[in-house]
């Protein structure tokens, strides 16, 4: 019997790894034919990311200038992070999603930078409602190739988690992404002082670029040895910019709950609200009405 559950695909990866420039390309896509419902979270009390989709989802498809995509429903979940404290909103938001979702064919939520993607892949599971109406197909994680070994090294508050090692951990496909910038220089003189250290490496404190494309690749080789040292079995995809192929990403069944207890045995029992996050990382929001700005232009 077939299943009727609708598909759910997470979006997750740390902060600016490429998630909402992902999500961006998959819309404007004309290949897949595939019509989405989109769960935005974001960290803080003013949504920017959704102003940024909503762009995308009422645009043409690029390449396909004969073809308008239809209007997505985007619904935003703000000022906190739907693994935790407002796990609840997400809930709600499926559960209000649902009547409208004969209309579409997956939904697509993009978690905050900061979110632990397990509690909210275990909504699907110990929520019976959830659980009987939709399906979690996959949980794709973006890492930024020039930077995520800084976020993996990164050494974390007492009792807090370290998310970027969080998000590749329960990934069903892993996005290498931003391969360009692997091996080059900083791109500013503040980010050169803060971050000297290519992922190549340096010449008497001096960042340099890569020599030539075979550096790169070993640059590249060793990364994506040490992302499968933390999961051996989500596939890794490189990319620049976030191109990747929607039908690489939608629609694959690609999660096994059982694959994630043999990781993590207390999945299914966890307490969301155990998660903790990094309190040096905050979120200041200005909102000025009437000055809104054309981020098509940007």
């Amino acid at each position: 019997m077939a299943d009727t559950r609708v598909p759910v695909t997470i979006l997750t990866g740390f902060l600016g790894s490429g998630k909402t420039t992902l999500l961006n390309h998959i819309l404007r896509s004309p290949d897949h034919g595939l019509r989405f419902a989109i769960i935005e979270n974001e960290f803080g009390e003013v949504g920017v990311d959704e102003k940024l989709i909503s762009a995308a989802a009422a645009g043409k498809s690029e390449g396909a200038p004969d073809v308008t995509r239809i209007k997505e429903e985007v619904i935003e979940v703000m000022n906190g992070c739907i693994c935790c404290t407002v796990r609840g909103d997400l809930v709600e938001a499926l559960k209000r999603l649902h009547g409208k979702v004969k209309l579409f064919d997956a939904v697509l939520i993009e978690t905050t930078g900061m979110a632990d993607p397990a509690p909210v892949a275990q909504t699907f599971f110990v929520d019976d409602d959830i659980s009987g109406k939709y399906r979690l197909d996959g949980i794709i994680t973006v890492v930024d190739a020039a930077h995520v070994e800084q976020h993996l090294d990164e050494e974390k508050p007492e009792g807090a988690e370290n998310e970027s090692i969080e998000q590749i951990a329960f990934a069903d496909r892993i996005i290498l992404n931003k391969c360009d910038l692997v091996g080059k220089s900083s791109a500013t003189k503040t980010a050169s002082d803060e971050h000297c250290r290519d992922v190549v490496g340096s010449t008497n404190g001096e960042c340099v670029e890569a020599a030539d494309a075979s550096v790169v690749e070993e640059a590249l080789g060793k990364l994506e040895g040490r992302i499968r040292s933390i999961n051996p079995q989500a596939p890794i995809i490189r990319a620049q910019f976030s191109q990747v192929d929607p039908q690489k990403l939608i629609n694959l069944s690609a999660f096994e709950v059982d694959r994630v207890l043999e990781m993590d045995p207390e999945f299914l029992s966890m307490d969301p609200g155990a998660h903790v996050h990094d309190d040096t990382v905050s979120s200041v929001s200005w909102s000025f009405p009437g000055m809104e700005l054309n981020v098509s232009k940007l």
